[in-house]
């Protein structure tokens, strides 16, 4: 559900903090949020609070975007591509 608003991603993200998978499962997309839980519990077991935070971090990302960590790197590195390594600077005043 990207669309949820700033509050609905707040509580998303507090959510996250406590359970791993927390704003799928918000969502409703129990499939995601419960292999987000497992992923999470797996990678604090093998990784560390790194690990963890990485899951937790894709798990918000995809709740809020539909798109996985991997894929907004992946955004990334091809609009660099495209633009021959020049990124045009942030616009500071509407047009």
């Amino acid at each position: 559900m990207p669309d949820s608003g700033a509050a609905g991603n707040t509580l998303k993200l507090v959510g996250e903090a406590i359970l791993p998978g927390a704003s799928n499962l918000v969502d409703g997309d129990i499939k995601t949020g419960t292999a987000h839980l497992l992923l999470g519990v797996v990678a604090r077991s093998l990784l560390g609070p790194l690990g963890l935070l990485l899951v937790q971090a894709n798990s918000f990302s995809y709740s809020v975007s539909e798109k996985n960590l991997l894929q907004h790197v992946g955004d990334v590195f091809s609009s660099v591509s495209s633009s021959g390594g020049n990124v045009p600077p942030a616009q500071t005043e509407p047009e």
